[in-house]
């Protein structure tokens, strides 16, 4: 069959059509595969000096990690954990995505059911005898859960004291004898790509 020129012009229309949608479309699965993946893009590397202090007023603390292309990929921060009777007995290192603050959904933390003690938790109990008696001792490596970088934390110095046993219920008493509260902390943050030269990865296959 000849096709006039109009029909031509509608044809190639349609095609081109075609195509665009076609590229549009491969567009948008590479992405939801990137995303499927665990969205692992380069971050800009971040590095901070952290103080938390029990009667402070301060916020604590908490800072963005921007993406290579300088959007706000993840927010850092400490999450504060109090006991049943309202002592402050450690923080948590929570990373999330966005502005999202979730501690439930901390990406350093495993990705499946946990027990004991975490990389990423800082407890008064844990720290009683100095950061070198902690359990994770003073350097800890924390993977980010699939998204290609990570966060090396020092602990400096932990200022520890012992909750008054007058404050505890005895309910409390009875499932562990001393209870200890977090007055302070002091920790470097670090967080870079894992293929950077002296990245996450890199300390952690040392």
């Amino acid at each position: 069959m000849k096709l006039n020129y109009v029909d031509r012009a509608t044809t190639s229309a349609f095609n081109m059509k075609f195509a665009i949608r076609a590229i549009v479309s491969i567009s948008f699965i590479a992405l939801g595969a990137t995303e499927a993946a665990g969205g692992s893009q380069p971050i800009v590397p971040l590095h901070a000096l952290v103080h938390f202090s029990r009667t402070s007023s301060a916020p604590v603390w908490s800072s963005y990690i921007y993406s290579a292309t300088g959007k706000k990929a993840y927010v850092l921060w400490l999450e504060p954990e109090y006991a049943t009777h309202k002592d402050l007995v450690g923080v948590d290192l929570v990373l999330n995505e966005g502005d999202r603050r979730d501690p439930r959904s901390n990406l350093l933390a495993p990705s499946r059911n946990w027990h004991g003690i975490q990389p990423f938790e800082f407890g008064a109990g844990d720290l009683i005898q100095g950061p070198d008696k902690a359990v994770y001792g003073v350097s800890r490596t924390l993977p980010a859960r699939d998204r290609g970088f990570g966060v090396q934390v020092k602990v400096l110095g932990a200022n520890v004291s012992e909750i008054p046993k007058d404050r505890i219920p005895a309910r409390v008493r009875e499932l562990e004898s001393d209870w200890y509260q977090l007055d302070g902390l002091e920790l470097t943050i670090s967080v870079e790509n894992i293929s950077e030269p002296g990245s996450v990865r890199s300390k952690a296959d040392d």
